[in-house]
């Protein structure tokens, strides 16, 4: 087995056990304050404002705007946060 074959597998393994990691904190973390404050910001930006114009935040606004294609798509329910 030469070294490269082996640096090979070794980043394979590692990003496979950091996918796992992430995948099992993203399952068993409970929501912080900024995903609520994101998800309404983007329920605003959904709905017609504007950043800074008609609602001010703190955070940069460009997470609001992908965002905000799910609640165009699935709708203002509370069935999109959980």
């Amino acid at each position: 087995m030469s070294s490269l074959d082996f640096a090979s597998a070794m980043v394979a393994v590692l990003i496979g056990v950091g996918a796992i990691a992430w995948v099992y904190g993203m399952l068993h973390r409970p929501f912080d304050y900024d995903e609520w404050v994101h998800a309404h910001e983007s329920w605003l930006v959904r709905s017609g404002l504007r950043p800074y114009r008609d609602f001010f935040e703190c955070h940069p606004p460009f997470a609001w705007y992908p965002l905000s294609l799910f609640f165009r798509i699935f709708g203002d329910s509370y069935n999109l946060l959980f």
